[in-house]
């Protein structure tokens, strides 16, 4: 069957508008699928570097509760290097056997109404606190220590009362 054309040769479209329009669409053709190549990429990079952010998220957890856990041990560390060092100087106090042996005197004559409280055990002297019910047994206690003839100076630093505690006295005693 031929073709019959109707239209004037002015209104007819020319060949190299023909070939420029096939040409467009073939690369509108090929920019949608790079176009939907690339929304593809970016899709599958979003979820893949979400799944990278999540697994950082968990693994910075871990490490903060590893870095606390840490800085516990540490502290402990410290706590017990301090009481070494602390027991070393005393191990390197000439008298500390002596102080001690002075201790153990007052612990083993004094009455079961008195609580002996802090103690603090110096190359010359001891500090203690002492707790009773009433100051007839505190001033018993500090009558004990003068008769002893261990110490040449008893001191009486402070006297307290609270009703829970009875009177807590401080006292320093100076060894011989």
């Amino acid at each position: 069957m031929t073709k019959i054309n109707l239209l004037p040769d002015s209104f007819r479209v020319k060949s190299s508008s023909v070939r420029t329009a096939e040409l467009l669409k073939k690369i509108y053709a090929i920019l949608f699928v790079i176009v939907i190549i690339a929304m593809s990429t970016s899709i599958g990079l979003f979820y893949m570097y979400k799944t990278r952010v999540g697994e950082a998220e968990e693994r910075k957890i871990s490490l903060e509760r590893q870095i606390k856990a840490l800085e516990e041990t540490e502290q402990r560390l410290i706590l017990v290097q301090d009481r070494l060092s602390k027991v070393q100087q005393i191990s390197e106090i000439k008298d500390v056997n002596e102080g001690l042996g002075v201790f153990e005197f007052v612990l083993d004559n004094s009455e079961s109404k008195i609580i002996i409280g802090n103690v603090t055990v110096g190359e010359k002297s001891i500090e203690m606190q002492v707790s009773s019910e009433s100051t007839l047994d505190t001033f018993q206690f500090i009558s004990m220590l003068k008769d002893s003839q261990e110490f040449s100076d008893i001191t009486v630093l402070s006297m307290n009362f609270s009703p829970r505690q009875g009177f807590a006295t401080n006292i320093a005693l100076m060894k011989k």
